[in-house]
């Protein structure tokens, strides 16, 4: 059995420890892998990084004729909303330190087209090892009864690549995860 916190904590560890050069190399890799799959969309969410996360800012950037939108945590039960976001709005930090945006239209996470997804870790088939929080998982529980949009793309270092998992009940799979070294396509109904 696979000890989640344990993996957590290394694959933390391992994130931080990127040399600012490699860390820049490989966020302009994963943009130019990204953006192609952003292409004909309307409603793209990404996030604000944190914590040596891949930093979406320059795809957020380069949408211009899309409009973007970034997670809040909101409410008792932790769901995540999707407000709109563009460079330069104002952010302030929630209650587990990510910064957020203050204010701005919402959006249905079902009226998304594709969203960009941080993570700890990922499998070849989509598992996704979050932060232990769930949010993306609650978030996006529809889509255990239908197979897209909207389409989940984790965004990642090819270090964050962990050995295959068994899900559990209330994961959500990914259906690509994008690393320096290209895109995993695991939905084969993924649209590219």
């Amino acid at each position: 059995m696979t000890d989640f916190n344990t993996l957590r904590r290394d694959l933390r560890a391992a994130r931080l420890s990127l040399t600012a050069a490699h860390r820049r190399e490989f966020n302009r890799l994963i943009t130019a892998h990204t953006l192609p799959l952003l292409q004909y969309t309307q409603h793209v969410a990404a996030y604000v990084a944190c914590r040596g996360e891949f930093d979406p800012a320059a795809i957020i950037h380069a949408l211009s004729a899309q409009q973007v939108y970034v997670p809040v945590v909101a409410g008792q039960d932790q769901a995540l909303r999707f407000v709109a976001y563009q460079p330069g709005d104002a952010l302030a930090p929630n209650v587990f330190g990510i910064a957020e945006p203050v204010s701005g239209q919402e959006i249905a996470p079902t009226e998304l087209d594709r969203v960009l997804t941080p993570l700890l870790g990922f499998d070849e088939q989509g598992f996704r090892l979050g932060m232990a929080g769930g949010f993306y998982d609650r978030s996006f529980a529809f889509r255990h009864h239908h197979n897209g949009p909207p389409w989940l793309i984790g965004v990642a270092y090819e270090m964050q690549k962990i050995p295959l998992q068994t899900p559990r009940d209330w994961d959500v799979r990914l259906d690509a995860v994008v690393t320096e070294t290209g895109v995993y396509r695991c939905n084969p109904k993924f649209p590219v």
